[in-house]
């Protein structure tokens, strides 16, 4: 019943869809999306990133490990295995350690999960998030707010994936998709989408709800940064009219990025004067992305013009790492490769 939905959703999102509004970026990574979901079943979307390229990060054996460590001693093991990913879509790339299965990109969306975590002090009672790839990271965050209706926008194509990669998780839970959409009347009550758990539509139907001052939190990671920056300033307009005061924008993005037919700074998102900056620093082990965690507040400060000056600065296009380093890293690859992977997995057992 829910599949068909899904499937029906999309049919019909992709008819209404303006394929001119469409940046190169995703031009390029949904050329042949519609050939290849005929192809496969949903079941398989993530197996050798049929479907999720361009959403689902791959890295070798020894990064992984590297990352795991680290995240590790951020986090704790405990909040890791918590929140470590689910294998809907049937992925590739996963390595058992300790008896533990790991996914090279969950680790990073592990990492945006604790620190939304650490910054939101409320039980959030709406949450948006734009541009959320297969859903990986809106997973989490009803994990971690169970209570919350979580609002998805993106792409027909994202959001199909989106809606087949949560509802196989949360089977009893409540699915407002595009086929419901098209069923109501404009303007959509919020009193009315409150009943569902995730809400998840295209762009275009944002300006049929009056959310108003709604928000908790909103969520960006690494989409802004591959859509046209008309668009962004659009998202921005929107944010800044429903984001609630003291809701949080965590922020994740390039400092610059040419895929999209622009050239796109996050020094140059069109934030306005009434944000708060709590934390400005480069993404955790992505080091050519800045993350960027702000509040909302009733009074107008420059501390979000003097943050977005202080970017502008950073010239950092690649990790910082010497000619050395990397030669090291060349190697211990290589070694890695010929070391049995119990060794390894003992080792990284007696650390964790």
């Amino acid at each position: 019943m829910i599949k068909d939905k899904i499937c029906n959703s999309f049919d019909l999102a992709y008819k209404d869809y303006n394929l001119e509004t469409k940046s190169n970026h995703w031009k390029i990574i949904n050329r042949d999306f519609l050939k290849k979901i005929k192809k496969i079943n949903l079941e398989n979307f993530r197996k050798k990133n049929i479907l999720s390229n361009g959403l689902d990060d791959q890295g070798n054996f020894f990064l992984l490990v590297e990352n795991l460590i680290d995240l590790t001693d951020l986090f704790g093991k405990k909040f890791i295995n918590e929140f470590k990913e689910n294998e809907v879509g049937n992925p590739d790339n996963f390595y058992t350690i300790n008896g533990e299965r790991y996914n090279f990109n969950d680790l990073f969306i592990i990492q945006f999960t604790g620190k939304i975590k650490k910054f939101l002090n409320i039980s959030p009672k709406s949450i948006l998030e734009i541009g959320g790839g297969y859903g990986s990271l809106a997973n989490k965050i009803k994990k971690l707010y169970p209570n919350t209706t979580l609002y998805l926008i993106d792409l027909p194509e994202a959001a199909l994936l989106q809606s087949y990669y949560l509802s196989s998780i949360y089977k009893d839970k409540k699915f407002f998709l595009y086929e419901d959409f098209k069923k109501l009347e404009d303007p959509l009550s919020i009193d009315y989408l409150e009943k569902f758990d995730f809400v998840i539509l295209p762009p275009w139907c944002l300006e049929k709800i009056k959310f108003k001052k709604y928000f908790d939190l909103v969520i960006n990671t690494r989409s802004f940064m591959e859509i046209k920056f008309n668009e962004i300033k659009s998202y921005f307009n929107f944010i800044h009219m429903t984001i609630k005061p003291g809701g949080i924008f965590y922020n994740v993005n390039k400092y610059e990025k040419n895929t999209s037919g622009d050239i796109i700074r996050i020094s140059e998102y069109p934030y306005d004067n009434f944000w708060q900056v709590l934390s400005s620093n480069q993404s955790w082990k992505q080091y050519n992305l800045h993350e960027l965690i702000t509040q909302r507040v009733e009074n107008e400060s420059q501390d979000m013009l003097s943050t977005l000056s202080k970017i502008k600065k950073i010239n950092i296009p690649s990790k910082p790492q010497s000619k050395f380093k990397l030669l090291i890293r060349f190697f211990l690859d290589l070694i890695f490769k010929f070391i049995p992977k119990k060794i390894l997995k003992k080792l990284l057992k007696i650390y964790l």
